[in-house]
């Protein structure tokens, strides 16, 4: 299958004809079809779709790629000086996007190279390395080559997550998150999002109505991508499937298909995903500074939100009304909205995040009652004990049900703290305290806890070797090589 020039897969050119017979002069479906045609290996189709978008118009970002998704069609047909043009386009148009440029420069090296011009293959090679390091992305990876020669997969560009305070320089992680996280476990997190929008997109069609099924996996799928929640790309890439599987079912659904394409992308394996990572990271919400930092702080909220409302989806308590939010505030991260309008959503947002808290406060508050100030025991006693930390008071629960009368002790950690002071949980005698401090030195205290380790939710940090036999995942939770409990 044929990637195009950012790693990506599009949808079947059949489902897109259907769009194209209806809006004939829709520059992005003629743009998606080539894609779909480049996939099936039509690639005389794909260049004329190509032509017929670039010759209709497409934004900016979408003309740049038209382009050099034309100019690796061209390389297929043995087209050299067509796809040598393409490139050659693209660098002199000069998108303030170094990923785009670098990409057009390496492509235009492998043209150059197939010509017999060595000379020019390495001086655009040392163009595009100039362009890596000139970047917010601070490290120039190895280049990797089909073995054709004639489509690159590029890797260069690293990671570029800024979701938490604790990142580089309080700018974003580029060659590895201060949590652990490394670059293709951002990668697939950031097509988790996107796949998400495309299920949004999909709800919005339908007058925006979602089902309560739909509106969890939503919430699951946005906390998944949270700091130090899942490190587990295998649990990513099943999340991903899950929610493209739920898009096109509200699709097959759907008169009239939406145009973007989230909507209607499609891949089934992790070197699929990371393929499409390349066109659908975080800075690729705009290309505007400010605009993009709009649309971060609406997909920022929509992730805190979504923690708060799937803890409460535990528990059986519900907010159609944040479901249905979901929908508005992920298809407008697709859109070319004005600053005002996204200020306006910003603070939507933050008005939804606080429903989202009220909504967890009543579930909590009524499951295990109110609150009351406690006094918590802190080290550890002579009997076994299991150690569990995160958010989810459901798992808690759980865990003490289930070692009533074993004589196994439950201590709590860092953010499970808050726990003690619910009048439901002391009634359980082996629920005797709390072991350790702050989430951020959980490595040293696991390391010394000597007993089996939970983790309901984040914050789990880069785990050592002398605990993670004995250490387990649950929930939303999950980190590569532990055991995950359902």
């Amino acid at each position: 299958m044929l990637k195009d020039a950012m790693g990506g897969y599009r949808g079947t050119a059949t489902e897109i004809s259907r769009i194209i017979a209806e809006h004939p002069d829709n520059a992005e479906a003629y743009y998606d079809r080539g894609n779909a045609r480049s996939s099936c290996e039509d690639y005389e189709g794909a260049i004329s779709d190509f032509s017929k978008a670039l010759n209709i118009g497409l934004r900016f970002r979408e003309t740049i790629t038209a382009y050099g998704n034309r100019g690796m069609a061209r390389i297929k047909t043995g087209d050299l000086d067509g796809a040598m043009q393409d490139f050659s386009e693209i660098i002199e148009r000069k998108p303030t996007n170094r990923r785009l440029l670098c990409t057009a420069y390496k492509n235009r090296a492998l043209v150059k190279e197939k010509m017999g011009d060595s000379e020019g293959a390495v001086k655009d090679r040392e163009s595009a390395g100039q362009q890596v390091l000139s970047s917010q992305f601070q490290a120039l990876r190895t280049q990797h080559f089909l073995s054709n020669n004639l489509i690159m997969e590029d890797r260069t560009m690293g990671m570029s997550c800024n979701q938490c305070q604790e990142s580089i320089h309080g700018t974003g992680c580029t060659v590895r998150g201060v949590c652990g996280k490394d670059e293709s476990t951002a990668q697939l997190q950031d097509v988790l999002v996107y796949a998400t929008e495309g299920l949004a997109l999909a709800a919005e069609k339908m007058e925006g109505s979602i089902s309560r099924k739909a509106g969890q996996l939503i919430s699951e799928s946005l906390f998944v991508t949270v700091t130090n929640t899942n490190f587990d790309e295998d649990a990513i890439v099943a999340q991903i499937r899950r929610t493209l599987a739920m898009r096109d079912q509200l699709n097959a659904a759907l008169h009239h298909l939406p145009h973007h394409d989230a909507a209607h992308w499609t891949g089934s394996t992790s070197e699929d995903f990371l393929a499409k990572a390349l066109a659908v990271g975080i800075n690729s919400l705009s290309e505007n500074e400010d605009l993009c930092s709009l649309k971060s702080l609406v997909l920022y909220g929509l992730k805190g939100l979504a923690a708060y409302t799937d803890h409460a989806a535990v528990l059986g308590y519900h907010d159609d009304d944040i479901y249905a939010f979901y929908v508005k505030g992920l298809a407008a991260l697709t859109k070319e909205l004005s600053a005002d309008e996204l200020t306006g959503l910003v603070l939507e947002t933050g008005g939804v995040a606080v429903k989202a808290m009220a909504l967890l406060d009543k579930a909590n508050n009524t499951t295990y009652g109110h609150p009351e100030i406690t006094t918590v025991k802190t080290g550890v006693g002579h009997n076994p004990g299991i150690l569990i930390s995160g958010h989810d008071l459901r798992d808690l629960e759980d865990l003490l049900k289930q070692t009533v009368g074993t004589g196994v002790d439950v201590y709590t950690h860092c953010e499970m703290l808050p726990a003690h002071y619910y009048p439901a949980f002391k009634k359980y005698p082996h629920f005797v305290g709390n072991y350790g401090g702050s989430w951020w030195r959980q490595d040293k205290e696991f390391d010394t806890f000597n007993g089996p380790i939970l983790m309901t939710t984040n914050c789990i940090v880069p785990v050592r070797e002398s605990y993670r036999n004995r250490m387990f995942t649950t929930g939303m939770a999950g980190y590569p090589g532990l055991k995950h409990i359902p």
